[in-house]
Order: C-alpha cells, then sequence, then structure tokens
C-alpha cells in the first residue's frame, strides 16, 4: 500500500508548483507584475472565446437541451423558467455584464496609470511612518510658531505623503487597486 509524503514535502511540492506556474515573468517572485501578465493573458483568451463561440452556439444549445431532457424531472418547467428569463432576465443581465465590463476597462486604465514599480512602493510603504512621524512633527512646531504658511505647506507634503502610500499600497495589491478604483 503506497504511503502518502510527510506534510511538508507535500507544501514544499506545493510551493514548487506555484512558483514554477504563477512566476509568469520568471524574475523568481509572485507578485503584482505576474498578477498583470495573468489579467492579459486572461483577456486574451477571453477575447479569443468570444470571437469563436458563435460557431459552436447551436452545439452548446443542444448539449444543454439534452441536459434538461436526461437530468430535468419537470422538463416543461425547465423550458418554461428559460422562455421567461430570455425575455425578462436576459436584458437585465446584458445591462449589467455591460456595466461591469466598463467598470472594468476604467478601473484597469486608473491602475495601470497609478501604480508604482514594485520595489518603489515597497520603499514607499517602509518609509511612510517616519515620514509621517517627521512631517507631523514639523507641523506641531509650525503650530506653536503660529505660521500659517509653513502649516499649510506642511499640511500639504502630508497630504501628499499619504496620497503616495495609498498608491504604494494599490499598486501591491492588484485586487485591491481595482476594488479600489471601481469606488
Amino acid at each position: 500500500e503506497p504511503r502518502s509524503p510527510p506534510h511538508g514535502l507535500m507544501m514544499e511540492a506545493f510551493n514548487n508548483w506555484i512558483q514554477r506556474n504563477l512566476d509568469l515573468n520568471n524574475d523568481g517572485v509572485v507578485d503584482a507584475q505576474d498578477a498583470l501578465l495573468a489579467i492579459d493573458a486572461a483577456e486574451k483568451l477571453y477575447g479569443i472565446a468570444y470571437e469563436e463561440s458563435h460557431k459552436f452556439t447551436p452545439h452548446f444549445r443542444a448539449a444543454v437541451g439534452l441536459g434538461c431532457l436526461f437530468y430535468s424531472r419537470s422538463f416543461p418547467y425547465t423550458i418554461m423558467f428559460v422562455r421567461a428569463f430570455q425575455d425578462t432576465g436576459t436584458p437585465m443581465v446584458k445591462q449589467a455584464a455591460k456595466k461591469l465590463s466598463v467598470q472594468y476597462v476604467k478601473a484597469r486604465e486608473q491602475f495601470l496609470t497609478q501604480r508604482m514599480p514594485t520595489h518603489e512602493a515597497q520603499q514607499t510603504v517602509a518609509e511612510y511612518s517616519n515620514t509621517m512621524k517627521r512631517l507631523k512633527s514639523i507641523h506641531k512646531a509650525a503650530k506653536e510658531m503660529d505660521d500659517p504658511r509653513e502649516i499649510d505647506k506642511v499640511q500639504h507634503d502630508i497630504d501628499g505623503c499619504h496620497a503616495q502610500y495609498k498608491i504604494a499600497i494599490a499598486s501591491l495589491s492588484s485586487i485591491q487597486a481595482v476594488l479600489q478604483s471601481v469606488k
């Protein structure tokens, strides 16, 4: 009787599989760039499938029909449901799909224009706490000296630092960036 390998070996094999299959740019790290490459590949495959799908529509309908015949105990109700959905649900689903597509394109464009290179984003996140402490102490000193121009300048720097931090965080997490852009 074959025995399963120890847990550690299984995890190592799993990690190696992830590294081989998800590191699309072969830089040794699975990161946001690999996610972008995966999304690009998925978009290309979707485009090809969409262009070719009209050839297979009759086959698809036939397969669904056969499935309904063999696996549905209430075939007349299934037909009634499909017809009702075609008349009432399909227009709403198409409209929602169009909206989702437009939002996705906008979010992707915004992400691609705002994202930072990974090393720059990591550096921004690492330095954020110290930079904010320094700026807040300067802001406090400007308040004590009652210098409105310096207070405004430092507040502008604080806002800019925080904005850069948010962009860096979004760049390090492509999913978070897409969700943030869709808001």
